[in-house]
């Protein structure tokens, strides 16, 4: 009877540390499953980031093009005006010229007229200078934005190819966890059935002996 219950408490002892190990295989994978999920969440948002800075890369490029096209109209127009800004000045010179040697009435006349043109011309032409230059500010600044966003782009990608490799590395490792613990559940289910055709042959080796000792008892 001794030894059979020695047996009987080494076979619990051994079921208990079975049903232990599985408990903690069983928290492991919800940790693992927990640190997954936050890892999905993590990669989301890297993506979500990158699809906005995306945006408004796409978003200040179209800008800057469109400041450069504006740049460059601004001058060809600049060009223009100093163009027909030097040739009202070179007119003026020469119907002063003509105005000191010859009638003086009718070159005055023409005179006004220059002179009020090349004052238009020269208003007109610092207005588109000053706008040139403001565009120009306008392009510097979206360059700039643009070096921003883009550094930013390639940060978060960066950010997101890591997330994603350590997802997979986790997602693998999830994996590994789950078949550990489905050996560990099948051990503990074998050892559960052995378990208790073992008990079963104790019980009945416990019964014999009760059975074999009253008998020894009446022969006594």
């Amino acid at each position: 009877l001794k030894s059979a219950q020695d047996e009987r408490e080494g076979i619990l002892m051994k079921l208990e540390e079975l049903n232990s190990d599985l408990n903690e295989a069983r928290q492991s994978l919800e940790v693992s499953k927990v640190t997954n999920e936050r890892l999905k969440e993590r990669v989301s948002v890297l993506e979500s980031t990158i699809d906005a800075s995306t945006a408004d890369r796409r978003e200040i490029e179209r800008e800057l093009s469109a400041a450069k096209e504006e740049a460059s109209a601004k001058q060809i127009e600049i060009s223009r005006l100093s163009t027909l800004l030097e040739n009202a000045r070179s007119k003026i010179e020469e119907l002063e010229q003509d105005r000191a040697l010859g009638d003086k009435s009718d070159l005055g006349e023409l005179l006004d007229l220059a002179r009020k043109e090349k004052d238009h011309l020269e208003v007109e032409l610092a207005t588109l200078q000053e706008q040139l230059s403001k565009s120009r500010n306008e392009t510097q600044r979206l360059r700039e934005n643009l070096a921003g966003v883009t550094e930013e782009v390639k940060v978060a990608r960066n950010n997101a190819k890591c997330a994603v490799s350590d997802l997979e590395y986790k997602c693998e490792q999830l994996k590994q966890d789950k078949l550990t613990l489905q050996a560990d559940y099948q051990q503990l289910v074998d050892a559960s059935s052995e378990l208790q055709v073992i008990f079963l042959k104790i019980y009945q080796n416990e019964f014999n002996l009760i059975k074999n000792a009253l008998l020894i008892q009446r022969l006594m």
